[in-house]
């Protein structure tokens, strides 16, 4: 974490952001693409959005959601070309 927000994060810090024991403090979430990096997870991220009604796609799910848009923006693309065209009597 230190290296990615480019200041030094100890071990004391993070114990006193999750103690049960230690109630003012909190864990900065500004941190939390660094933590998640860290130990090498998404499931805070993925938490975050459903709890917004969100998805997170990554790596190549991410990729297919993108190309079914694509997909989908195309057939919406054809059906508009055909009413024009219906429209103008080709």
């Amino acid at each position: 974490m230190s290296e990615l927000v480019g200041h030094e994060i100890t071990k004391h810090q993070l114990d006193s952001w999750t103690a049960e024991s230690r109630d003012g403090w909190r864990f900065p979430v500004v941190y939390l693409p660094a933590f998640e990096a860290a130990i090498e997870s998404h499931e805070l991220t993925a938490f975050i959005a459903s709890l917004r009604g969100a998805k997170l796609y990554i790596g190549k799910e991410a990729l297919m959601a993108q190309l079914g848009k694509l997909e989908a923006a195309k057939d919406q693309l054809r059906r508009q070309e055909v009413a024009l065209k219906r429209l103008l009597g080709d």
